[in-house]
């Protein structure tokens, strides 16, 4: 009974977001009402495991 009211707890207080790379994601939280902060974030290399080894190397 605890753990559904923890839940039950969780479930009733305001939705509080960190949004990473994908700012449509973060807007629509923001526009449900949510409190959110966006950090303007990519992979390295546009995620190209390749072009990270290579980077790994030289760094």
């Amino acid at each position: 009974m605890e753990q559904e009211q923890a839940i039950d707890q969780l479930l009733a207080t305001p939705v509080k977001a960190i949004n990473l790379g994908v700012e449509d994601f973060a807007e629509n939280l923001e526009a449900q009402g949510a409190q959110v902060v966006h950090v303007n974030w990519t992979p390295p290399a546009g995620g190209d495991p390749e072009i990270i080894a290579i980077l790994d190397k030289i760094l």
